[in-house]
Parts: structure tokens; sequence; C-alpha cells
């Protein structure tokens, strides 16, 4: 069985080679459809799911008397998912990539402040130091020009929010009252998130942009690469409830921002991304501070204690 440090690692893998292959797919190919592309990830991760979904559930037992509260919150993780997607996209219209990835520096520390509100997790002061270095690390990583309106500034935070708020809630899931394992959640967020997105599409402009454009989308090299994605995708998603499992939602996000870097660079290779000394200044400060993050010995008192309480249900 794999530690969490081996499930953050196919995390991390998977993670950027998704977002390669999706930079791919709509910067070469134009198939310029994200939501689209989520809707056919969590579409094929529903039937995945199902057709490999064990006999017996290690969680059933724990969920047979509680099915309304557990569809209640599994209901509201996958509003969180798509609506998560949904402000993404369009912050990436209303802003500059640049403004949109500084302002997302700032995650780790939306994830702090909710994991101790809701998890009841603790944090020391090296904890937070090595949290600013990230966050400062990657804001210059991706300093460039700043293009940003008072709305889509609102738009941009309010995503960090809901991004933050993803991990912390399936964390709640993955622990706690129900402990519920990762292939029972994706069973059940799946059909929900494929619907949701599925009723996004048909209600966007991505409906008509499809229907009106005049590239031929069905060559086998564009399919491939989706089914592709698809599968990258469902893994991606049970490495990332595995790694919640076993680590602190604080540690996915510092993780998230070293992808972040990784991207840069692998964008600097492939796709020939120029970068400022500012911006190597910031991805070493990335990678110091989350290092220094992995080798803080995590505070006895609290860490990881779930709290139940009223007012924390989704």
């Amino acid at each position: 069985m794999l530690s969490g440090t081996g499930w953050l690692v196919i995390w991390f893998i998977m993670s950027t080679s998704i977002t390669i292959l999706n930079k791919l797919l709509m910067s070469i190919f134009l198939f310029n459809f994200p939501i689209l592309i989520s809707f056919f990830h969590m579409a094929l991760s529903t039937f995945i799911s199902i057709a490999l979904k064990p006999k017996e559930s290690d969680s059933e037992l724990n969920i047979s008397n509680n099915e309304y509260e557990l569809l209640k919150r599994t209901f509201g993780l996958s509003l969180v998912f798509t609506f998560n997607i949904i402000f993404g996209n369009a912050s990436l219209k209303l802003c500059s990539v640049s403004f949109v990835q500084v302002t997302k520096s700032i995650v780790p520390f939306i994830t702090m402040i909710l994991s101790f509100f809701v998890l009841g997790d603790s944090f020391s002061k090296h904890h937070i130091y090595a949290c600013s270095l990230v966050c400062i690390g990657i804001a210059l990583s991706f300093m460039g020009e700043m293009k940003v309106s008072s709305f889509g500034f609102l738009i941009v935070i309010f995503g960090c929010f809901l991004s933050a708020l993803k991990t912390v809630l399936s964390k709640v899931l993955l622990s706690g009252t129900y402990q519920i394992d990762t292939d029972e959640l994706i069973i059940r967020l799946s059909p929900f998130s494929s619907i949701q997105t599925f009723f996004i599409f048909i209600l966007s402009n991505e409906k008509m942009n499809l229907i009106s454009s005049k590239t031929n989308f069905m060559t086998p090299i564009i399919l491939m690469l989706i089914l592709i994605s698809c599968l990258l995708s469902y893994f991606l998603n049970y490495a990332n409830f595995m790694a919640t499992t076993y680590c602190t939602p604080v540690t996915i996000k510092i993780v998230g921002c070293l992808k972040q870097v990784s991207t840069v660079i692998l964008s600097v290779l492939f796709f020939e991304k120029h970068i400022s000394l500012i911006n190597v200044f910031g991805i070493a400060l990335t990678i110091m501070g989350s290092t220094y993050y992995s080798f803080i010995k995590k505070p006895t008192n609290n860490q990881n204690q779930f709290v139940v309480d009223e007012e924390e249900e989704i």
C-alpha cells in the first residue's frame, strides 16, 4: 500500500501531465472547450468507477444508516467541484493569466484557515513561514503583465476560496464520522459532477462555438488525446483523494504550488514561453518554501483532528 508521499508523487505526475495534454488540445489542436473536456472527464470517471467498484466496500457499514446525510455532503462537494471549474474559466476570460496565477498563490493560506476552523488542524509559526515563502514564490513565478477589473478580481478571489474549500471538504468526507474510501467517494461524486458540467456546457457559449466551428474535431488524434486526458483525469482524482486521506489539505495545496512551478518550466521547454529573472527567483523561492514545509515536524495537538459541528455541514 502506498504512503501519503507516494500518492502525492503520483498526483503530482498526473496533474502535470494532464495540464500539458490539455494545453496541447486547446493550443495546438484548437479544441478550446474546457467545460466540455471537464464533462468528458467526469462522465468517463463515472463509468470507470462503476466498473471498478469493489463488490464490498469497507465504508458501507459506516454509511448504511447515514445515506441521506452522505448524499447531501457529496452533492455539496460536487457543486464546489463544478463551480470551481466555472470560476476558473471565468477568471481566465476576465483577467490575464499572470494575474490569475499570482492571486492563486493565496490558496495555501485560505486552505490553512479553512483547515483550522473546519478540521481543527493546528499550525506552528514555522508552517506559516514556509507557507508564506511558497505563496510569495509562486506569485513571483507568474509575475508579469497584469490585466484585471474589479469584477474580475472578485471572481478570482472567490475561485481561490472554492479551490481551498474543495480540498477541505474532500478531507471531511474521507475522514471523521463516515470515513468513506476513495472508491466510494468517486462513484458518488462523478455522476453529480458530470450532470452539472453537461448542463453548464449546454448553457454556455461553448455549445454555440462548437456548433459554429468549421474545424473538424472528430479526428483520430484528437479523440485519442481526449480519451487519454479522461483516463489521466480519473487516476488524478483517485490519487488526489488518496493523498487527501493521508495528508493535510495544506500539504496538498503546497504540492499544487510546486505543480504550477513545474508547469512554468515545462511551458518554457515545450511552448517557448519566456520568463524573467524575477520568475526564476520566484521558482527557487517556491521550491525552498516547499522543502522547508516538508521538513517541519507536525504538531501533535489537534493535528488532523476532525471536528463535527452542525454549522460546518454542507
